[in-house]
């Protein structure tokens, strides 16, 4: 077991937890000493087990009950809501989520981990690396089964609603929808049938909401929607702050979900204040999503997919 392992920048403090599914925890902006990434709780975080734990419909409640600190983590080889690829059921956002990762090095700006995952039979690197204001990973895995495999992929950075309170979203999106069916929220749910022009949306009693703006005060709602941007970048303004986290990633990411979770009590996350934009390489929430796109990757045995991603932190004032 390896702990903790913490990286520096003169501007970024980055905290990776090899042992606990290569899950980033910290992501501090040291002039303002804020962690820019949602946390459940604060204190040392339990390694994960080396199974999966059961698949499908279950490992939604596994994952975000018993697995799910917070923090930045990757998602592979399936990224949002299990569905059944190759034949087989898969786990919530995926394998390596879920497991720990064993450290190949590790330096003062970076580190690179490995892990396989058992059931579909990938071996996935990664590297995560500060230099300045910047966090850049890449990911590569390799097909090990034997067999064909499908997959799909992403990131999903968990960022704190109170570090961003009174920001927004900024992305081109060229089209969008409400993901249905909405998710248990103390207010209002999404109406799907409402539309989506970005940024506004219609929750079910015909409320006008614009879905880009982070509440300075929780408003209860808890919602998905799916974005497919023109170019895969992100902003996301931080006005307590005086700065804003550009999010970028390559081609292979060309789709988008934006997780909203303002104190929605009714879910398992209960009062957490939390928010992402997964930047991912299928449209919609999950593996069913990804197969009625057709946007599922198929890996032939002995070769491999890969992407990149990088988020900036960016003083008001500097170039994006």
């Amino acid at each position: 077991m390896s702990g903790a392992v913490t990286l520096c920048s003169d501007e970024l403090l980055v905290e990776c937890q090899p042992d606990h599914g290569f899950h980033i925890t910290r992501l501090l902006e040291r002039r303002s000493g804020v962690n820019l990434l949602w946390r459940r709780q604060e204190g040392a975080i339990t390694p994960c087990p080396t199974d999966l734990g059961p698949a499908g419909d279950e490992s939604h409640r596994t994952f975000d009950v018993d697995l799910l600190e917070g923090g930045w983590f990757a998602m592979f080889p399936t990224a949002g809501k299990p569905g059944v690829l190759d034949g087989a059921l898969t786990w919530m956002h995926g394998e390596v989520a879920r497991l720990p990762w064993e450290v190949l090095r590790a330096t003062a700006s970076s580190i690179t981990c490995q892990v396989r995952t058992p059931s579909s039979g990938f071996d996935v690197r990664r590297t995560v690396s500060v230099d300045g204001g910047t966090v850049a990973v890449q990911t590569v895995a390799i097909n090990s089964s034997g067999n064909n495999r499908s997959c799909t992929f992403g990131e999903h950075p968990c960022l704190s609603a109170d570090a961003f309170a009174g920001g927004e979203v900024i992305v081109d999106v060229a089209a969008g929808h409400v993901v249905e069916p909405q998710p248990r929220s103390a207010a209002p749910a999404l109406d799907p049938a409402g539309g989506l022009a970005w940024p506004v949306a219609h929750d079910i009693g015909g409320v006008v909401v614009d879905v880009s703006r982070i509440p300075a005060v929780p408003d209860g709602r808890h919602d998905h929607v799916a974005l497919h941007p023109t170019v895969p970048q992100v902003v996301v303004t931080a006005p307590l702050l005086g700065g804003r986290l550009v999010q970028r990633g390559d081609s292979q990411l060309p789709f988008a979900l934006l997780w909203r979770h303002f104190g929605a009590e009714g879910s398992y996350l209960g009062p957490a204040r939390v928010l992402s934009v997964e930047q991912v390489s299928a449209p919609g929430i999950g593996v069913q999503d990804a197969i009625e796109g057709y946007a599922v990757t198929v890996v032939p045995p002995g070769c491999g997919v890969g992407y990149s991603f990088q988020v900036s932190w960016q003083q008001e004032g500097s170039p994006t």
